[in-house]
């Protein structure tokens, strides 16, 4: 049995703004002639591509309720972590993780060529919906990761 799906197009229009906001603020910055479109494939949220289809990178994109270094870590589920992996590998282009973080509109970004500092059992553990929202997760120290937060962009708004 599938998975229930929990992402709202609130959600979507969010994780949509994100990632763009991400390519035109991050290691892209340079491109103009480019776009992110959402993909069918589970893996990946978005394909970074040129305005001629050719591939920049792959996209996993979070939004977290919470601030630049509110905690010592940020994550991900491990599960999602590897299977980005292995779509970076099986197309052969770059995959990056990246959150944003609402409460102070920052963004941080890896590579997922960085391995995660360590694993434990997490995610949603104080609203769980399923059985699923507890799971192995792959955190990064903030030290770890890029962030952009000082390249705010000040008509960037999250939906409400």
């Amino acid at each position: 049995m599938a998975r229930q799906q929990y992402e709202t197009d609130k959600d979507l229009a969010n994780e949509k703004i994100a990632a763009e906001k991400w390519l035109a603020n991050s290691i892209y910055p340079i491109i103009d002639d480019c776009e992110v479109v959402k993909i069918k494939d589970h893996r990946a949220d978005y394909l970074a591509r040129y305005m001629n289809g050719e591939p920049i990178c792959l996209l996993e994109i979070k939004c977290r309720n919470m601030s630049y270094g509110q905690y010592d870590t940020i994550f991900v589920a491990m599960h999602k972590y590897r299977s980005l992996i292995q779509l970076s590998k099986e197309k052969n282009i770059p995959a990056y993780l990246v959150w944003h973080l609402k409460n102070d509109d920052s963004m941080v970004f890896t590579n997922v060529e960085t391995e995660p500092d360590f694993s434990a059992v997490g995610g949603r553990t104080v609203q769980t919906r399923d059985a699923y929202d507890v799971e192995a997760m792959a955190h990064w120290s903030f030290t770890r990761v890029t962030s952009i937060h000082e390249a705010r962009i000040n008509d960037f708004e999250v939906l409400a």
